[in-house]
C-alpha cells in the first residue's frame, strides 16, 4: 500500500552482490515495469553465545575427588567459528583446570565443604576479545568423617597396681 519494498534476511546471514529483481504490475494486469539492483549485507562479528542453559548448578560430596563439570566447547559457540579461549574464576580454596579438550574440572582440598560457591566461566574470542560469561553455583556437602588420632597417638604406659588414679 505504501509502495515500500522491505527486504529481510535470516539472522547472521551476509550476502555479497545479491541480485534483486522488482516488477511493478498495474492493477488489472496492464502495464508493468521491472528493475534490478544489487544488495550487499556485510558480516558483523558476533560475540560468542551460550548453548542452551549453559552449566547447571552442581552438587557433590566432600572428598569425592575431582569433578568433571562440562566440555566448554559444548557450552559455548561462536557463530563465525572463531577460536575461543576460556577464563575461569573460582573462590578459594577451590581449583579449576581445563584439559586440552576444554573439559572443565573442579577440585577442593580434603575435608572442605561449602554452599553456593559461585563459579564464573567466560568464553572470549581470541582475536576480537568479544566475550560472554555464565555463572553457576557449586555445593559441596559435608561428609561425617571417622575420628582420627593425632600425633603419635597414646604412648605405652606402665603403672603399679593399687596406686591409681592414672
Amino acid at each position: 500500500d505504501n509502495n515500500v519494498l522491505t527486504l529481510s534476511l535470516p539472522e547472521n546471514l551476509s550476502v555479497d552482490n545479491l541480485l534483486v529483481t522488482v516488477t511493478a504490475v498495474e492493477q488489472g494486469g496492464g502495464l508493468q515495469e521491472t528493475t534490478e539492483f544489487r544488495v550487499t549485507v556485510q558480516p558483523v562479528n558476533d560475540q560468542p553465545r551460550i548453548v542452551g542453559d549453559g552449566i547447571p548448578d552442581q552438587v557433590f560430596d566432600e572428598d569425592s575427588g575431582a569433578w568433571n563439570i562440562a566440555d566448554l566447547d559444548d557450552v559455548f559457540t561462536d557463530i563465525e567459528g572463531d577460536e575461543l579461549q576460556y577464563v575461569l574464576e573460582v573462590p578459594e580454596p577451590l581449583e579449576a583446570s581445563l584439559d586440552e579438550n576444554n573439559l572443565l574440572t573442579l577440585s577442593s582440598p580434603l575435608d572442605f565443604f561449602g554452599e553456593n560457591l559461585r563459579i564464573s566461566v567466560t568464553a572470549e574470542e581470541v582475536e576480537s576479545r568479544l566475550s560472554v560469561s555464565l555463572e553457576f553455583t557449586l555445593t559441596i556437602n559435608p561428609v561425617n568423617d571417622p575420628p582420627r588420632l593425632t600425633g603419635d597417638g597414646i604412648a605405652d604406659r606402665e603403672y603399679v597396681e593399687d596406686r591409681g588414679p592414672w
